[in-house]
């Protein structure tokens, strides 16, 4: 939709949930979660008029929240797929090499990405 509200367009058709979407940084893709195939939530990607959807992670097991990086190579997300507390995981934009970032005892959820280097580092 545009920013004042109008123009709102449905760019997806399925029965299951979908949500978390954000663009890419060069505006050219959407990441989302979804059950669409009647399961676990996973990764996905697709063009912002709903075509070219790409499912990027798979499993018994939940992945949700998607973000992308800043500059677009990576996703980061939350996932149970290490275990009965979530954690955060990276993966390259194309759903390759998929690393957990955190280690806790606690569930770790909602990711972000720091657009600016630490001062320092």
């Amino acid at each position: 939709m545009n920013v004042n509200g109008s123009g709102v367009t449905q760019i997806t058709t399925n029965e299951g949930e979908g949500d978390q979407a954000g663009w890419s940084p060069n505006g050219q893709r959407f990441v989302f979660s979804s059950n669409r195939d009647g399961g676990h939530l996973h990764i996905f990607v697709m063009n912002p008029d709903g075509s070219g959807v790409t499912q990027l992670t798979s499993g018994d097991f939940e992945d949700d929240d998607p973000v992308w990086s800043p500059d677009g190579r990576e996703i980061a997300f939350w996932s149970f797929r290490d275990g009965p507390v979530g954690e955060i995981f990276v993966m390259n934009a194309d759903g390759s090499g998929p690393t957990r970032v955190t280690h806790g005892v606690d569930n770790d959820y909602v990711p972000t990405w720091r657009a600016e280097p630490l001062s320092g580092r």
